[in-house]
């Protein structure tokens, strides 16, 4: 998996998948990406499926909980599966968007320890 390690709270609301410039045994067929405040407490955003081609793919990710924005620290990427059989996985790049003002993230993270302290 690949673990990121954001240089700034975010609200992470889309990523773009890049690829070989071919299709590619190597290129990932299933994908799952996890985001949370802490490495160790991360929840699931998407999962889903590349297709094998060059084309970079752009998806939404799931960026609010209980009607409240969801801020991100880290973004773990898990491929699952690749287009071969018994073959390395290939993200040639990734892209993420979202919010990182201050605005928005600071009431973000305060809601996010008052629910992680009930729990």
């Amino acid at each position: 998996f690949l673990l990121l390690r954001l240089a700034h709270p975010a609200i992470v609301h889309k990523i773009t998948f890049g690829k070989y410039e071919n299709r590619h045994v190597c290129n990932v067929k299933k994908v799952e990406v996890y985001g949370g405040i802490e490495e160790d407490h991360l929840t699931l955003l998407w999962e889903g499926g590349l297709q094998n081609n060059s084309q970079p793919e752009t998806f939404s990710l799931r960026h609010t909980l209980d009607g409240h924005v969801f801020p991100c620290n880290f973004i773990k990427i898990l491929p699952l599966q690749s287009w071969g059989q018994s073959f390395n996985f290939s993200i040639w790049y990734v892209e993420m968007w979202g919010l990182c003002s201050p605005q928005v993230i600071l009431p973000a993270i305060e809601w996010v320890q008052q629910v992680s302290s009930v729990v």
